[in-house]
């Protein structure tokens, strides 16, 4: 990736924590690091098995400590602008989910594995370029899954509107707009009444077929004028 930066920001530095390791074993990472031409933009923080034990003990938080120099400076690549409460792909969030409301759940229950398949495919994308229409597609509706759930800091939603544009993300009515116009089409929604149709369509017993087609049509309309 390194190879294909273009300025200092989009760089990639790397701080590698060695602790209770063989001096060895640090050794060949260091060579096999330099092989690779890595080692200008690596740190390798040691603190291996003959090391005192209170070296082992501050080891990563001084790596931890490196790593924020690059953050705090913009020296780091993979920054996006957004902070996720946990690692969709990594949590085992059941007492979360069992804590959401039950219109909630039947709103977004599909979307922790859509955002855990996106980014899984999202990290092997950046090496090719021969994507496949359900790879394309994948990431398309994954990086909207993420960009919906973005909001002013000290601007909370209330419930019904936080429902109605996840409903919209997680149904396609954002795939074909840019994400740059996503937010313009979440206000659009949260200025219109039918946030709260939505919501009682759900607490009523759930969306039926027949039951979706009065809040479907109100999206889908609402989105052609964000649309590509």
């Amino acid at each position: 990736m390194n190879s294909r930066s273009t300025s200092e920001s989009e760089i990639l530095y790397c701080v590698y924590v060695a602790i209770r390791q063989k001096c060895s074993t640090v050794a060949q990472l260091v060579q096999i690091l330099s092989e690779a031409n890595a080692m200008k933009y690596s740190i390798l923080v040691a603190a291996t098995a003959s090391d005192p034990a209170p070296l082992q003990c501050i080891a990563p938080y001084s790596g931890y400590a490196m790593g924020e120099y690059f953050r705090d400076n913009g020296m780091h690549l993979f920054y996006r602008g957004i902070r996720h409460a946990i690692n969709v792909g990594l949590s085992v969030s059941r007492v979360g989910f069992a804590t959401q409301l039950k219109t909630m759940k039947q709103v977004c229950g599909s979307s922790k594995l859509e955002l855990a398949q996106y980014h899984e495919v999202a990290a092997l994308a950046q090496f090719r370029s021969d994507l496949d229409a359900a790879t394309q597609a994948l990431l398309n509706r994954g990086a909207r899954l993420i960009e919906v759930p973005k909001q002013p800091q000290y601007a909370p939603l209330p419930i019904k509107k936080q429902i109605a544009v996840i409903y919209a993300a997680i149904n396609g009515f954002c795939d074909r707009m840019p994400l740059n116009r996503i937010s313009q089409y979440e206000s659009a929604i949260l200025k219109s009444k039918k946030t709260e149709l939505l919501q009682s369509l759900l607490e009523k017993g759930g969306l039926t077929n027949e039951r979706k087609m009065e809040p479907d049509t109100f999206l889908k309309e609402c989105a052609l004028g964000y649309t590509i």
